[in-house]
């Protein structure tokens, strides 16, 4: 997702229309705390993918800086990096506040 500040915001869900309802009337944690940065747009989805392969490019997409996310929503292609997520290769990237 896209914010309204220009940055980008990057998850995943079950429902995405309805995470992206919630956020945009700051319902969501992230954007309850960061309120500036709502509302946002989707520039690129992923859609159906089996947990383990959506959580491996999540945690693959956290440790993205801006240029290589703004390369993967122009390209829509995925490089073959986030497998080392995948295959346990990476470790899932540390968010600050979390245990």
């Amino acid at each position: 997702m896209e914010c309204v500040d220009g940055t980008y915001y990057g998850g995943m869900t079950r429902d995405l229309e309805k995470e992206t309802a919630e956020i945009n009337v700051i319902k969501s944690g992230y954007f309850f705390r960061h309120p500036e940065k709502a509302p946002v747009k989707v520039v690129f989805k992923d859609l159906n993918l089996p947990f383990r392969e959506a959580f491996a490019k999540k945690c693959y997409l956290m440790d993205m800086n801006r240029r290589q996310r703004k390369k993967l929503i122009d390209t829509k292609k995925w490089n073959n990096s986030w497998m080392l997520y995948y295959n346990g290769v990476r470790s899932v990237p540390r968010i600050k506040g979390h245990r």
